[in-house]
Formats: C-alpha cells, structure tokens, sequence
C-alpha cells in the first residue's frame, strides 16, 4: 500500500535537516585539494592534500579542533631525493604503527582554475601528456616527523 504521505513527509523533512546538520563542515582548510584520507591510530583524520602536502585534523569538540601541517617537502635525510617539494599528494595509507605511507602523482602542481577552484584534471592531463614516470611513493614517520621517498618512477601513482 502507498504511504500516507502527509504524516511521512514531516518526517522525512526532520530527518533531512538532520543529516543536513551533521554533513556542516566542521574545518576550513583554505585553498587546496584534499584527495586522500584516512583517520590514524589515535582518530585523527590524516589528509593527501594535492597543493599543501600531509594535513593531520584533530577533533575534540566543536570548540578544540586543530589542524597540523605534517609535510611539504622530503626530508634532507631522504636518499632519495632529498629537500624535494611534494606537489601532487594524492592518497595515503597508515599503519597500526602510526606511520602514514603516500603517494604524489605528478612534479605538476594543480592551478586555480577560470572557476575557481584548484584543477587537478588539468594537472593529470598535462602529466599524462608529457609520458613521464614522475610519481612517487612517501613515507611520513610520526615519531621522527621525516619524510622519505621509498620509491619512484610510478606512472601517475595513486
């Protein structure tokens, strides 16, 4: 049988708002591109973000939240390549042990594009054109706070 719809539809309407509610943000990251993310050992949602790096978002309350730079550049400790920026975070992965392992695609940064908003299709596309093996496997270590490169020469790694 169809639903009564003008006792449905009240309820339907609290519920919306509900999760309209919960869906608000709850940070402003500024300009960027979150691509990746994951919450860490400790609950903290640990972002690839294409033009700042590794972010890691702390939640406490609606009143204590933080957000950490963790990484923009490999450490000089790094065998390989060592000091270089990260341009393209992309995704992550992070161990029981809290170490958080991530890839940069690309040496070619997102641009602000005609509409406002950071493209990485534009910066994809460029990188596909160009047919070169520029991305990269990192890891970040929570302890130390160093990033290495473990690995590189990935077509566009994801």
């Amino acid at each position: 049988s169809a639903p009564d719809l003008p006792h449905t539809l009240p309820c339907i309407a609290h519920c919306c708002a509900a999760v309209m509610a919960w869906l608000q943000p709850v940070a402003q990251l500024g300009a960027g591109r979150p691509l990746g993310f994951h919450f860490d050992p400790e609950g903290h949602l640990v972002v690839a973000d294409s033009l700042k790096g590794l972010l890691k978002y702390s939640y406490y309350d609606s009143q204590s939240k933080d957000i950490t730079l963790l990484t923009t550049h490999v450490s000089p400790s790094s065998p390989i390549d060592p000091g270089s920026q990260i341009t393209y975070a992309n995704d992550l992965a992070i161990a029981s042990d809290g170490t958080i392992y991530f890839t940069s695609s690309t040496d070619i940064v997102p641009q602000l594009n005609q509409q406002g908003y950071y493209d990485t299709y534009r910066a994809w596309l460029l990188s596909m054109m160009q047919g070169q093996p520029l991305g990269r496997l990192l890891r970040y270590d929570p302890n130390t706070k160093e990033t290495h490169v473990l690995a590189k020469g990935f077509y566009y790694a994801n």
